[in-house]
């Protein structure tokens, strides 16, 4: 049993590692020098093309873009405003924001603002305001990525804990027992994980094992994430209550707070510390708590004498 535990808890980690996708994935970084660079694509944040850098087009999906370099193609915000700068050879579209044009900066294509564009600066094209609002869509993309990331966890622990109780228990008391090493241990997967990625992507002999590393981070951080609803859920629920329920009790706790603004990000990244540390802590204790084979006396029938020591 102490085998199928150390081999429960190392499975999740090394398993899940080793046995992810390799989906293509590319890291863009720009080059002022380059005049044939990629688009700049940016998820959330600030987008910014730097003075003396070209870009071919610069879109940022949540979040403010300022253009100081130059963009040969079109600059696009679908939730933010767009301030130009520098120049722009396309068209200038601020979906849900406003498109300002400085003095110092121009445009050779159209301006599309929700708001009312500020145009200090030479505009080449039509100047046209739009109702479209990406407010809704936004909120329906966090629901959406919401829900995939609660039923995807939920699913994982309830085959896991259901299916492989001990290896379970094993990190959860890990988790309860050694919250300093758990935590330590979490630390340095939590963070290493995406440097160890991008270290190998850039080498040669490495450079497939780390693409499969970036594109699997997904899955990996979710089996830290459930094993540490798990350890909430233990925390609060002890035995002999039933495994299942007491990952039932975390999970809950953790989605519900998980829609709180900026608390849902934090506690996401706590119960993935924790989580990952359990489990390195489980897999280490299991490894070196396995009882060893007694030594036999010889035996010694009636009427004979036991051997003596050795003379010194």
């Amino acid at each position: 049993m102490r085998r199928s535990t150390r081999i429960t808890s190392l499975a999740v980690v090394l398993g899940a590692t080793l046995a992810l996708g390799v989906a293509a994935a590319s890291a863009q970084t720009l080059d002022p020098t380059d005049e044939s660079a990629e688009p700049y694509i940016v998820l959330t944040g600030h987008l910014t093309v730097e003075a003396g850098t070209t870009v071919e087009d610069a879109i940022i999906f949540d979040g403010d873009a300022t253009i100081d370099g130059n963009v040969r193609g079109n600059a696009v915000a679908l939730n933010g405003d767009v301030v130009v700068n520098g120049d722009v050879s396309g068209d200038v579209i601020a979906l849900n924001g406003r498109v300002t044009v400085a003095a110092t900066g121009s445009v050779t294509g159209n301006v599309m603002s929700r708001l009312e564009p500020a145009l200090d600066g030479e505009v080449g094209g039509d100047v046209q305001r739009n109702g479209l609002r990406t407010d809704g869509l936004l909120v329906f993309g966090r629901v959406a990525f919401w829900l995939a990331a609660s039923i995807s966890s939920l699913l994982f622990g309830l085959l896991w804990f259901g299916f492989f109780p001990r290896g379970g228990e094993a990190v959860a008391n890990a988790a309860r027992t050694a919250v300093g090493g758990s935590i330590g241990f979490g630390f340095m997967l939590f963070l290493g994980i995406p440097i160890v990625g991008v270290i190998m992507l850039v080498t040669i002999v490495g450079g497939l094992f780390g693409v499969a590393l970036l594109t699997g981070m997904v899955l990996l951080y979710s089996v830290a994430y459930t094993a540490g609803a798990l350890a909430l859920g233990r925390l609060l629920l002890k035995e002999p209550r039933r495994l299942v329920v007491a990952f039932l009790l975390g999970w809950v706790i953790l989605r519900v707070l998980a829609l709180v603004p900026v608390l849902g990000g934090t506690l996401f990244a706590a119960a993935t510390v924790w989580g990952f540390g359990a489990i390195v802590v489980a897999a280490w204790r299991t490894g070196h708590d396995r009882p060893r084979p007694a030594v036999m006396a010889p035996a010694v029938t009636a009427g004979e004498t036991p051997p003596m020591p050795p003379l010194p």
